[in-house]
């Protein structure tokens, strides 16, 4: 028992990889975006150095409202 419990305090109780390690899922998630279409826009690279990103802030905020319904501060985070 007293073993058991060690195990899972210190970390040892959940075994197995994310979505993410698995290497099952990556074919297919290149697949899938080797179907999708995207913009001309997206292939222009962004040096995010010279973007002011408070500046931004406020439009993405304005923009996630628009979109969900309401202010949602952890999706505008997640946005920026």
């Amino acid at each position: 028992w007293s073993s058991c419990l060690l195990h899972l305090t210190m970390g040892d109780g959940l075994r197995g990889v994310s979505a993410e390690q698995d290497g099952r899922f990556k074919s297919t998630e290149k697949k899938l975006l080797a179907r999708m279409k995207f913009p001309a826009e997206f292939a222009t690279k962004v040096d995010m150095r010279k973007v002011n990103l408070d500046i931004m802030r406020p439009w993405v905020a304005k923009k996630v409202t628009q979109f969900v319904g309401l202010e949602d501060d952890i999706i505008t985070n997640m946005c920026m």
